[in-house]
């Protein structure tokens, strides 16, 4: 079972295209008394008129977090991450940047109370993780209250990429870390892989598509990693960890769950 059931490439391609086809031109002046300084600093987007009046809808209307906005995001490049208990969606957009591009985020989440509230950023911690938020798993079987898994996507260059997984649970109306990574004789906050940009291309069972980064098995509670070797290029094995009540447990190596 992959860990997040929509497709990853057709996820990045949306957000890229939301780069070249909705974000405006960044603007730049020069000191004209000094033909020798460098450009100002460059004014960076926030968001497209589209995409302003979009999150202004999120803030506003505390329904849209049932409805399905999807088509409607993918058009103004931004991309809606919702979890499988319907209680919490991330919408992430690029708001500048280049080959490394800048990434915003709006999270969407129902309260212990009941409501619905909306913010600007991802539902992780400081300091653990952010960019695109590209899938949720909701695990219920987790924790005391079950426990969120977040794929989170950065591009580096225009050659890597980013993959890290966070997991994260509602606390007090906050977001806190989940079960840690444990490998190496330490805990870790979040897994995280540096990889060639064409390296998350995978080829699913029997050709008919695409398949996630991060791969999830429910009846063993096990998470897939994939391995790189030292050109960054996947290597076609994949690092198992196990939940064992307490962390996300490193146990060995492996295959793909989906074999080219």
């Amino acid at each position: 079972m992959c860990l997040i059931p929509t497709l990853r490439f057709l996820c990045i391609a949306s957000l890229f295209a939301g780069l070249l086809g909705a974000c405006q031109p960044r603007a730049a002046t020069v000191a004209a008394e000094d033909e020798t300084d460098e450009w100002d600093e460059w004014e960076e987007p926030y968001a497209t008129d589209g995409q302003a009046r979009f999150i202004e809808r999120i803030y506003r209307d505390s329904s849209t977090l049932v409805m399905d906005l999807a088509a409607e995001a993918d058009s103004l490049g931004i991309r809606v991450a919702t979890a499988s208990d319907g209680k919490l969606r991330v919408y992430s957009w690029i708001s500048g940047g280049g080959t490394s591009p800048d990434f915003t985020c709006v999270t969407q989440y129902v309260d212990s109370e009941g409501r619905i509230r909306a913010f600007e950023g991802v539902p992780i911690p400081d300091g653990v993780a952010y960019g695109a938020i590209l899938g949720i798993l909701r695990i219920d079987s987790i924790g005391k209250d079950g426990i969120y898994l977040l794929d989170v996507y950065n591009k580096s260059s225009s050659r890597r990429e980013h993959s890290d997984l966070v997991a994260v649970v509602i606390d007090a109306d906050t977001f806190a870390l989940g079960p840690a990574f444990r490998w190496g004789g330490k805990p870790h906050a979040s897994l995280s892989v540096e990889h060639e940009v064409s390296g998350q291309y995978y080829a699913a069972e029997e050709g008919s598509g695409w398949i996630d980064f991060f791969q999830y098995v429910p009846e063993t509670q096990e998470i897939r990693v994939p391995m790189v070797d030292d050109t960054y290029s996947l290597t076609g094995c994949y690092r198992i960890f196990r939940y064992d009540g307490t962390y996300f447990s490193y146990i060995g190596e492996g295959a793909s769950l989906y074999p080219l």
